[in-house]
């Protein structure tokens, strides 16, 4: 695996067949809230145009398993990222893991 890096947080999974099939990158921004860092956002990027009007799932996981979900649709257009909001309730530092599921 090895495609995600970060000095604070990452996460890395294999492709599975679907409308994607070379893969995605993930990124995260965090933002500083009741004494802790907690996931603002995360940014699916490298989405290819054939998943447009998809439903797009990304979950957060920590090692009691799921931490955190939001789904959506992947945008239609010329669109290869999607940044997709979170609550800022999940501390930062107890993701594990995040795993995106494009569906149609």
């Amino acid at each position: 695996m090895g495609g995600v890096t970060s000095d604070d947080l990452g996460a890395d999974d294999s492709v599975v067949a679907s409308c994607d099939t070379d893969g995605i990158t993930t990124a995260f921004v965090s933002v500083f809230a009741g004494g802790e860092y907690k996931v603002d956002k995360v940014t699916v990027s490298g989405v290819n145009n054939t998943c447009d009007g998809q439903a797009i799932q990304v979950t957060l996981s920590g090692t009691a398993g799921s931490l955190e979900e939001v789904s959506t649709t992947v945008p239609t257009a010329a669109a290869t990222s999607q940044t997709i909001e979170f609550g800022n309730t999940t501390a930062a530092g107890s993701v594990t893991g995040v795993h995106v599921v494009i569906s149609g």
